[in-house]
């Protein structure tokens, strides 16, 4: 610290003027204690200096390296002077303190005393400044505190710069105490924040976790899933050993599958567990009708096939909404004929299925819809090779039938021989042949046809099978030009492949009669009944189109229609057709 002090000697005898300044230091420490702003603070240093000095005026002023602006808190100074310090309080700074600027001290307090002669270029004559101090706090904080002429118009004495000096010192430590304060502030909220990147640390880890052990359990769940209906073939053990599975996954008190495939018109169920709510002696009947109301509401209907969905129970219709207040109902859409219904009931630990649990039980179950269409397929494989089977039996049965007849027939031609030789004979040894001999070799030729028919596998019938038949209605060509044109209509050709293979009409299929069982399951099985079909082919000889549409309506098809004039008019109409 510096000071210039004046040169005079004249000392008040001053006990009670150091109490009073003491007193006046102790007040000031007690009022910066409870003042958080260094503004404030510097406000408070100058008017405690001001009015135990009895100071007529003096300003103080406050500049932070943080801040932008010059802060400044004065007393009776002129705007003047005020607007010098603010635009020169750097130049001001290395005139008057050069030393104390060049000290490393983390505290300075430096005074000058002013008189008319150095003004150090501030307009003193305006401002009558008597005494200039300046302090610094480090590198964050530095000011200036400038003090006018006293009340009696007396000079400063050394006692009062000295309690000056005192003033800024206590008014230094205030603002130490708040720039502590608030750096202490500071490290606790940069505390504070730190925790809480701690604790979102946490909590990102133990949700890592879970769903690394979520992850973990799913792969597990599909790893045993796969293990057990791998190698399946059979509907019935796919859906037993998936349930079986599915209740030991989630530790379900309970579970059951209802299934019902409109194709082979078999229902079946599995039902395991304790306190389930589905009886496993349901008919095939019930498990039908009731898998038939569930997806008859909306948002059962609307399901894709090889899909599954979480039923609420306000969607299950009737009687089984008390099965889905009890479980949780999975529906499930296999194709469009085979539906199911798969209910778990609740949870061992009595904890609800979660989001989570919910979203794996649909994923396990999408899972089993691929080994279950698997299993349709390899059943459907199996009965359609029993039924060719069958057939090549029943073939091999004709090939001997055939053979057999055969074998008459050729008997039969040497009978016809020997007759022709004896009538031959007959007509040589006779001049004149009678009406009688005639109407004779007439009836003997017919008795041998009808025996050779009879006689035949492939005999033909005396009376046609479409004379037995009501007539199809028919469709004109140009009706049927319409509908082919729309593609409202299927058209089938009725007749022999040899016939088909020569010309038919363009994207017709070609159902001919000793082929219609085995075409119908591979082409028409699934076909809507309602479905438009147009039928065509006859011959001189044989109704075709007749047989057909005959048999078509006998499977069930409501709208099967006869082409009028047949595939010849519609070529000779220019219609499309395939050679």
């Amino acid at each position: 610290m510096e000071a210039n002090r004046p040169s005079h000697t004249d000392e008040q005898p001053g006990l009670d003027r150091r109490t009073f300044f003491r007193r006046t230091l102790c007040d000031a420490r007690a009022e910066f204690a409870q003042l958080d702003g260094p503004t404030k603070i510097v406000e408070a240093g100058l008017l405690t200096a001001m009015g135990a000095i009895g100071l007529v005026n003096g300003f103080a002023c406050l500049s932070q390296t943080e801040a932008e602006d010059l802060r400044m808190a004065n007393r009776g100074i002129d705007g003047a002077t005020i607007d010098y310090i603010q635009v020169h309080f750097a130049d001001l700074q290395n005139r008057c303190f050069a030393s104390a600027l060049s000290t490393n001290s983390a505290f300075e307090t430096g005074v000058q005393i002013m008189d008319l002669d150095d003004a150090f270029g501030l307009p003193r004559r305006n401002s009558d400044l008597r005494l200039l101090a300046y302090w610094r706090m480090g590198k964050e904080m530095a000011g200036f505190m400038g003090l006018g002429r006293k009340i009696a118009d007396t000079s400063i004495e050394d006692q009062e710069i000295d309690f000056v000096i005192d003033v800024i010192d206590t008014m230094l430590m205030a603002l130490q105490a708040v720039a502590t304060r608030s750096m202490i502030r500071t490290l606790e909220n940069e505390l504070q924040q730190a925790r809480e990147q701690i604790r979102e640390g946490t909590q990102r880890n133990e949700t890592a976790k879970k769903e690394l052990e979520r992850s973990l359990f799913r792969l597990s769940g599909f790893n045993d899933i796969f293990q057990e209906l791998s190698g399946l073939h059979e509907c019935p053990r796919v859906i037993e050993s998936f349930l079986l599975v599915l209740i030991g996954i989630f530790s379900s008190k309970s579970g059951s599958i209802l299934y019902y495939d409109e194709d082979t018109e078999e229902a079946r169920i599995a039902s395991r567990g304790s306190g389930s709510s589905v009886s496993g002696n349901l008919t095939a009947e019930q498990i039908r009708s009731l898998i038939q109301s569930v997806f008859a509401t909306r948002r059962a209907s609307s399901l894709a096939s090889m899909q599954a969905e979480i039923l609420p129970p306000e969607h299950m219709p009737g009687s089984s909404s008390q099965w889905a207040r009890e479980n949780l109902v999975i529906i499930f859409k296999l194709d469009e004929a085979a539906n199911g219904l798969l209910l778990i009931g609740p949870r061992l630990v009595d904890t609800r299925y979660g989001p989570r649990e919910r979203e794996l039980l649909l994923a396990f179950t999408h899972n089993f819809l691929v080994f279950l269409k698997n299993s349709k397929s390899f059943e459907t494989i199996q009965r359609l090779n029993a039924q060719q089977e069958q057939k090549n039996i029943a073939l091999q049965q004709t090939i001997d039938a055939l053979s057999t007849s055969r074998k008459t027939i050729v008997g039969l031609e040497k009978a016809g021989e020997r007759i022709k030789t004896l009538l031959s004979k007959a007509m040589a040894r006779s001049a004149r042949v009678s009406l009688v001999d005639i109407c004779a070799v007439v009836v003997a030729g017919m008795i041998l046809g009808l025996v050779y028919n009879f006689a035949s596998p492939g005999g033909i019938s005396i009376i046609p099978g479409t004379w037995r038949h009501a007539a199809s209605p028919q469709i004109n060509i140009l009706k049927a030009k319409t509908m082919f044109n729309a593609r409202a209509a299927l058209f089938v050709d009725a007749r022999p492949p040899e016939f088909y293979n020569q010309q038919h009409i363009a994207t017709a299929v070609n159902l001919p009669p000793a082929l219609f069982d085995f075409i119908y399951m591979m082409r028409f099985n699934r076909l809507d009944p309602e479905q438009a079909l147009v039928v065509y082919g006859r011959t001189f000889s044989r109704r075709y189109d007749e047989e057909i549409a005959y048999r078509l309506k006998d499977r069930g098809h409501t709208n099967v229609m006869v082409l009028a004039d047949g595939i010849g008019q519609w070529h000779s109409k220019g219609m499309a057709a395939e050679p």
